[in-house]
């Protein structure tokens, strides 16, 4: 198994047994992360690694509980077409989206709430902060009815200033990623729900809920096909038969995560379920 290590002048000294296997020597240069890149076709992809230990912030493989990862953009990087004309050298399935439990298949006029649920590691406090202040500047507030100051009642910035979990909220917009579907008039947003929850040092919970009625149900079932790889017939099947998979397939859950600067999130569970009307 290969590894990295730093070696000492008194290592460097003494290499015997070096000829057993190939090694690669190189001068340390201190980093910020780790980056690997991927190449499907002429399809780019890239990933951060970022280290939290000692052992992994040298060899990312040695401490893979000390890990979190990040997908960035990758650098310019042109991919020779002998190489992607291979047969089989790129030849990749697409990765399968998991979908939530199938549901009904969905009519007009019936409810839906998708509950979300991502964990996040802030790492960089004052880039999330400002980013959250940002978004309170451009903010609508709404105004309480007159009456004497709560003095209890911290103000929106001093939260943000002091608590991650204060920022995330202010930076995630639940229904970000629905609008093909609204402007599409395939559904129509019903409530929006938001909780962030911290658990550790520099890491939260979020946790948000948006609750849709159906318009157009053939609409939403028309984004999701036009997202999901041809390829992929029980995906396709199972967007005509669960209005779940339609919705997971024509709108991103996790979208909402996506522009966040200053965090790197981790999925961990979408739920899909029908809002019944309540009897009279």
């Amino acid at each position: 198994m290969s590894g990295t290590e730093r070696l000492s002048p008194a290592r460097l000294a003494d290499l015997r047994g070096i000829e057993i296997s190939a090694h690669q020597f190189q001068q340390w240069a201190p980093k910020r992360e780790e980056a690997r890149v991927i190449a499907i076709g002429q399809q780019v992809y890239a990933v951060a690694i970022h280290a939290y230990s000692a052992a992994a912030y040298v060899d990312w493989q040695a401490d893979h509980d000390a890990l979190s990862y990040e997908r960035i953009d990758p650098p310019l990087i042109r991919v020779e077409s002998s190489m992607h004309e291979q047969p089989g050298l790129f030849d990749v399935p697409t990765p399968e989206l998991a979908a939530p439990p199938r549901t009904g298949r969905g009519r007009a006029r019936e409810t839906y709430a998708r509950i979300v649920v991502a964990d996040v590691v802030v790492q960089d406090a004052a880039v999330l902060r400002a980013a959250a202040l940002r978004a309170l500047d451009g903010g609508i507030v709404v105004a309480e009815r007159p009456g004497p100051p709560d003095d209890d009642l911290l103000d929106p910035r001093d939260e943000v200033a002091t608590s991650s979990a204060a920022a995330l909220e202010w930076c995630l917009e639940p229904t970000a990623g629905l609008w093909p579907l609204l402007d599409a008039g395939a559904v129509q947003v019903a409530a929006a729900d938001l909780a962030v929850d911290e658990v550790a040092a520099a890491r939260v919970r979020a946790h948000w809920t948006v609750t849709i009625t159906i318009r157009d149900v053939r609409a939403v079932r028309e984004l999701a096909l036009a997202a999901c790889p041809v390829t992929d017939m029980d995906a396709r099947t199972e967007i005509e038969r669960s209005f779940a998979a339609a919705w997971h397939r024509a709108a991103d859950p996790y979208a909402p995560m996506s522009e966040i600067p200053g965090v790197v999130w981790t999925p961990v569970e979408v739920t899909i379920e029908q809002v019944l009307a309540r009897s009279r």
